[in-house]
Formats: C-alpha cells, structure tokens, sequence
C-alpha cells in the first residue's frame, strides 16, 4: 500500500488517468502486449517480452521525463540502426541519439536537484553556506567543500550546490548507466562499434528479432493490423522511435523530437537513412508478422503468416 500511495502524484484526482502522456502511451502498449500473450502458448517466452517490453518502457519514460516537467527541455528520438553497424552514417547517428538520451537524464536529474535546493537550502550562497554549517549531515563537510570547488567555478549557487549533490550521489557513474544497461540485457542497445566495444557507455539503439516481435506486438492491435508507414507512425508517436524517413530527418539532426536543437548537430545522410527504412521493412516481413503486397504495401499484424 505504501509503494502504491508513493504513486499518486502520477494520476489525475479528476479522471484517475495518468497525467504522463508518455506513461499512458505505454500502459496502452503494454495492454496490447498482454492481448497478444493470451493468444500464445509458449508461458516462458511471454514472460520473457512481457520483462523485455518493461525495461523499453522504463527507458522511454526516463529520457522523456524531462521534457513533460519542464517546458522547452527536450526530448531525443530513438534512432534503432537496422544494420548491425555496418553502415557507419546509421550506427554514428545512433549513438548520437543515445548520447542526446543520457543528456536528458543528466538535465532532468539536475532539475531534480535544484528543486530540492531550493526547497532545503536556499536560492542563494549565504542561504546555502548557512544552511550546510548548520547541517546534521554527516557528508556536510564534504558537501560544504564541494559546493565551495564548484562556486568557485563560475557556477551559480543553486547549480553549484546541486551539482555537488548529484557528485555525492553517483560518484563516477553516469546517471544513465542503469538504464544502458537494461537496454543491454534487452536487445535495443548493443556496442556502438563491434571493434574494441567502445566502453560500457558507447553504445547504439538497435532491435533484436525478439525486440522487434516484442515491439510489434506491443503496438498493433490484434485485431486491427496496420501498414507499414502508419506502424512507423505509431513507432514516433507512442515511443520515439525513428528509423529514417524523410520527416525524421531533422529530429536526427536536432537529437530532439521538438523544434530547438539539443547539443551538436548530427549529420545526416537522407539514403542511408531511407536504407534503413526499407531494412526494418523487410525484417518485418521476415519475421512473419507482416505481408507484402504486390501493390506496393506492407500490412504489419500480430499473426504469424504461418498461422493464417
């Protein structure tokens, strides 16, 4: 009951929906994921999506979080590279992406941080220099030189002092390492280069066949099949993906699903991008849970083409 009331804040007191719209769009997906399984035999392989879908949803929520709680913060697409990283624009544009991620935590912890100064210390030094001398904090003093090393940096007060919590707090370890690490285990992350790896955080968005079954599960109705350009929409829209048509050109190039750019520009190359369109294409038709037409189209559903 506890861990339940801690949630509270999440939901509207009006409607008892949940205020995120990103949450609900991923309480929807995991809804259609739990459709899909009742129709499937296999109890071991479900639960294996079912966890697989929730470390995706725990990644999307906290790159998107700053961007609901904070007007004008941004909000980085997912680039999922198609191709093993063997076409260098795709796997370059990728990480850069991913990198843009772990800057949105970075900027969403931070936010965090300030607000709790603000609310515990003050909002300027004298108020924040009084208040960690007068500290039962047996860190206080260590807390008191940090904040002194990064004032004296040029940083304002506030930000100084909520830098020195968030050092306290993580140390070495980048915020996002958690969260890379989930992607990891679950089949949408993977080294950035396949030579010397690249370090723990050097790494791409990418789709295992069991990311990519679990992701077309969990956004195709399934009674309610979709083709191919609309499933990208969905893709966008409920989670952020991209994989390189033409109107993701400059969410690449500005790491942001909104307008303003998000650090440095990425370079984009347009027929790279639209190769890697045609590849998730193709891989889902080649999993069986799509069809192409001789028209032109392709129908993504969740049954299995063996099953029709």
């Amino acid at each position: 009951m506890l861990r339940i009331s801690a949630a509270d804040h999440l939901f509207s007191s009006a409607s008892g929906q949940l205020i995120s719209p990103t949450l609900r769009n991923l309480r929807d997906a995991y809804d259609r994921l739990a459709r899909f399984e009742q129709k499937i035999d296999s109890k071991l392989n479900s639960l294996r999506r079912l966890v697989l879908f929730g470390c995706f949803a725990i990644h999307v929520h906290v790159i998107s979080r700053w961007s609901e709680n904070e007007m004008g913060a941004p909000r980085p697409p997912i680039l999922l590279d198609l191709f093993d990283g063997t076409v260098v624009p795709v796997r370059d544009a990728s990480r850069a992406t991913l990198h843009a991620a772990g800057d949105a935590v970075e900027g969403l912890i931070l936010a965090r941080f300030r607000d709790h100064v603000l609310a515990e210390y003050g909002s300027n030094a004298e108020e924040i220099k009084g208040a960690l001398a007068s500290s039962s904090l047996a860190e206080a003093q260590a807390l008191s030189s940090a904040f002194d090393n990064h004032y004296g940096g040029g940083a304002n007060a506030v930000d100084a002092l909520a830098h020195s919590l968030i050092d306290m707090a993580f140390g070495r370890e980048h915020p996002i390492g958690a969260v890379i690490e989930l992607g990891r285990r679950a089949g949408f992350l993977t080294p950035w280069a396949n030579s010397g790896r690249g370090g723990k955080l050097q790494k791409r968005y990418t789709a295992t066949a069991e990311f990519l079954e679990t992701l077309i599960a969990s956004t195709v109705e399934p009674e309610d099949p979709l083709e191919f350009p609309e499933f990208l929409d969905r893709l966008r829209d409920d989670y952020g993906i991209v994989v390189g048509r033409p109107q993701d050109d400059e969410a690449i190039r500005r790491n942001n699903l909104s307008d303003d750019q998000f650090g440095t520009p990425t370079a984009i190359y347009e027929e790279d991008l639209r190769r890697n369109v045609e590849k998730m294409r193709r891989l889902v038709v080649e999993s069986g849970y799509a069809k192409a037409y001789a028209d032109g189209r392709t129908v993504v559903t969740t049954v299995l083409e063996g099953r029709l």
